[in-house]
């Protein structure tokens, strides 16, 4: 894919890139004009997931013996197939955060990276597997090399084959989704903070830990004296115990009427007009306000998510119809928004949608 790399650097700043895929690294060592290529099998990785951590760290190990790298720092560049991608053309992390969220809660990983870049009146929210990268960073970081930062390719605006990729090599930092998890709840001056003091913190939530600890162990060693320095018991008569039983909360059912639920339809399929095709299937369900669109990138798993607002009777209807197509469908809650149900069409759908 990628063959005449050239990175121009001077002796100070030079750095390797590591170009990380679906199934496969690239490796450009500093000045390098081709990169070394290390494939993942399933067994080692799927679906963007590290299956055998060990096996990987075997295979990097010998991948940097072989090819005779010597450790140093490198930037990580992540390929538009690994990352999920979301366009908002006006506004800003800020007052768009609720869309956001929502978006966030359909991504299929469990350890998620996410932020947000400006760009002219809107911005792109960017959303990544977090120990798919890290898991590949700190194998190599086992054998004495240190990632710089992680960054989408897409955002240096270059493609992987461009001779001057890395002529400001600071932009590149300045991109970088480590330590910049997406913090909607804080403001720029917060965010700041946390990103240059990040190891303080952590410390400082260590120290906490350990006096806690402390704490705990004086009190179970003082407690054996406390009792024999009671010469005298004293006897007190137990009294009458009265115990206030909760009311239990009102459970409110949400609407099983399916004209009063709006519907998102997401394809996130290899497939090109899944969308379309569901719609009709949400149609003859008695849905009337259907919305369709795509996500950039691939999702590996179909997923559907609906707010309070829909009755449990009218999500498993739904459900029952989409098993016939997505076995494996994935079924969670997520917060109130604009659509009262959003199905994410995964790589995991039948080719023929059943009618």
């Amino acid at each position: 894919m990628a063959r005449n790399l050239l990175i121009k650097m001077n002796k100070q700043t030079a750095q390797a890139i590591l170009y990380l895929e679906r199934n496969r690294l690239q490796y450009y060592p500093s000045g390098a004009e081709t990169p070394l290529e290390l494939l993942f099998d399933q067994v080692m990785v799927s679906d963007l997931e590290v299956k055998k951590t060990d096996l990987l760290n075997d295979h990097i190990r010998i991948f940097i013996d072989q090819n005779k790298i010597n450790p140093g720092s490198f930037i990580t560049l992540l390929s538009e197939d690994i990352c999920l991608v979301k366009v908002f053309s006006e506004g800003t992390g800020e007052t768009r955060k609720d869309e956001i969220r929502k978006f966030l809660d359909l991504a299929p990983f469990e350890n998620l990276r996410s932020k947000t870049y400006p760009f002219e009146k809107g911005f792109k929210l960017y959303a990544v597997n977090r120990d798919y990268y890290e898991i590949v960073e700190a194998a190599f970081e086992k054998f004495g090399f240190r990632a710089e930062a992680t960054v989408p390719l897409s955002m240096l605006g270059t493609d992987i084959s461009d001779k001057n990729i890395f002529k400001n090599l600071n932009l590149a930092k300045q991109y970088s989704l480590s330590g910049q998890q997406n913090l909607s709840g804080m403001n720029e001056k917060q965010k700041e903070f946390v990103g240059k003091n990040k190891r303080f913190i952590v410390m400082l939530g260590v120290f906490c830990v350990l006096i806690l600890v402390l704490l705990s162990m004086i009190i179970f060693v003082l407690k054996p004296f406390e009792a024999k320095s009671k010469a005298i018991k004293t006897i007190v008569a137990p009294q009458q115990i009265t115990v206030v039983i909760p009311t239990p909360p009102v459970v409110t059912e949400g609407t099983i009427n399916p004209r009063e639920v709006k519907v998102e339809i997401l394809n996130g399929s290899p497939v090109v007009g899944q969308a379309g095709q569901m719609r009709e299937i949400f149609l003859s369900l008695g849905f009337k306000e259907i919305t369709v669109g795509n996500i950039s990138g691939i999702v590996p798993k179909s997923g559907l998510a609906y707010t309070a607002s829909v009755s449990a009777q009218l999500v498993d209807k739904v459900v029952s119809r989409l098993r016939v197509n997505f076995p494996d469908l994935t079924v969670s809650q997520t917060v109130g928004g604009d659509f009262g149900i959003i199905f994410t069409i995964g790589r995991d759908l039948k080719l023929k949608i059943a009618p």
